[in-house]
């Protein structure tokens, strides 16, 4: 059964794929910190985060993200649904929707986060590999 995006479920799903996966443990092998990763909604009481602790090439920790996970996180992430959905399912390029502005920083520079580039890439096709349709 597809996990829905940004749900309990598909938060474990991404750190099952991430954990599985040779080419994000070695393009991740220097990452230290969490990432918060929002899905924007038209209600604001709808709307879906996520939580990533990752570190040197495993994802310690995946779940629906807390205020204090908001509060921690090296990085938090935000776009709207239509932004997300284009990525997971690999219709629009990532690094063309960071630059764009169309995923905002809430918290941590896009400087910083290029500064890991292959890990954001290979967490992305982590990504990407979920069962996200609905």
């Amino acid at each position: 059964m597809p996990a829905e995006l940004f749900t309990e479920s598909w938060a474990q799903a991404w750190a099952n794929v991430l954990n599985s996966s040779a080419e994000y443990r070695a393009a991740a092998s220097e990452w230290h910190g969490s990432i918060c990763f929002k899905l924007k909604l038209r209600d604001p009481q709808r709307e879906r985060s996520i939580f990533l602790d990752l570190e040197e090439g495993q994802c310690l920790a995946a779940r629906v993200a807390t205020e204090q996970d908001f509060r921690e996180a090296s990085f938090v992430l935000s776009a709207r649904e239509r932004v997300w959905k284009r990525l997971v399912e690999r219709r629009s390029d990532p690094l063309v929707v960071l630059l764009t502005g169309l995923i905002r920083f809430e918290r941590g520079k896009l400087k910083d986060f290029a500064g890991h580039g292959k890990a954001a890439q290979e967490l992305m096709r982590a990504a990407q590999r979920i069962d996200h349709s609905s």
